[in-house]
């Protein structure tokens, strides 16, 4: 199964192919970030579990993605009010199995929810854990085999905090938006890239630059490389994005090491949307640059 679950800020969540076509749009709110992790316990299934911040009513939206349909299917047990979502993203506990939801809101709220089948088929949610940063958050991914929660400050950078709900608030600061930094307000999404032998890296977009930043995923998260998505092949430049994914899954010759998809604030022929590069695009770029003293990585959209 492939597909590409995005939000439309306005009014709902899209399922496209990776053609770009569009399978199915759910019209339940104003979603804003949405996230999905498989192996989710539902009945008497595992089934993969979708997630996304309703900002209509401030609650926590919540589906299982058919594997042969490709159709999302809301399985939420009730009504689950959160604080005003600004930004959310899930978690899988690599000690205890369980599975988590992270939202935060714009004055500073966040809030961790653990997610777990009622009993009926349906999914119901716990918050574990709450604090207020006192500034904007914005995106944030988790790392389900280190067990890290990223969170992008939207004016100051990123952090680094532990994703498991006994940890507290500590953090550690991975980048800044100041002059030694290597982000720009605003910090807006974040994707991590699994690699062998729990590698990678973590990626975010740099909206202030229309870049995306790499840093390694291992140790201290060292900065790798900023890259921009330049127009080719008829297609528009990246500009000002939000919204970032990326995976390392194999999807057939166009997509062997995985890709990496950016939501794309002005596109020259319609609407916002989404663009796609292979991964392979990227990982040779980031190798001829090791090899040279040349400028980043400058990639054309598949």
């Amino acid at each position: 199964m492939s597909a590409i679950i995005g939000t439309d800020k306005d009014c709902g969540l899209a399922v496209y192919d990776l053609a770009g076509r569009e399978l199915q749009f759910v019209p339940d709110g104003e979603m804003n970030n949405v996230d999905l992790r498989d192996g989710f316990p539902l009945g008497d299934e595992l089934v993969t579990l979708v997630t996304a911040g309703n900002q209509s009513d401030s609650s926590l939206a919540i589906y299982r993605l058919h594997a042969t349909t490709r159709q999302l299917e809301n399985v939420a047990a009730r009504k689950i009010t959160t604080c005003p979502p600004y930004g959310s993203c899930m978690y899988r506990s690599p000690a205890t199995g369980k599975f988590y939801y992270f939202v935060n809101s714009r004055k500073g709220a966040v809030e961790q929810w653990e997610l777990y089948d009622n009993g009926a088929g349906q999914v119901e949610a716990t918050k574990v854990r709450s604090f207020n940063i006192g500034l904007r958050p914005e995106g944030c991914v988790a790392d389900d085999e280190l067990a890290f929660f990223y969170l992008g400050v939207e004016e100051k950078g990123i952090r680094k905090y532990g994703a498991e709900p006994s940890v507290g608030e500590h953090f550690v600061s991975i980048d800044s938006t100041s002059s030694r930094g290597h982000v720009r307000r605003q910090v807006e999404g974040l994707a991590i890239y699994y690699g062998p032998a729990r590698t990678g890296y973590l990626l975010a977009s740099s909206q202030g630059k229309n870049a995306f930043v790499i840093y390694r995923r291992e140790g201290a998260n060292e900065y790798v490389a900023t890259f921009n998505i330049v127009a080719g092949k008829g297609i528009d430049e990246v500009t000002h994005t939000d919204g970032i994914d990326v995976t390392s899954n194999h999807f057939g010759e166009e997509y062997p090491l995985g890709f990496f998809v950016a939501q794309d604030d002005t596109n020259d022929v319609g609407n916002q949307n989404f663009k796609i590069v292979p991964w392979h695009v990227i990982q040779n770029a980031l190798v001829a640059r090791a090899d040279s003293t040349s400028d980043a990585p400058r990639l054309v959209k598949k």
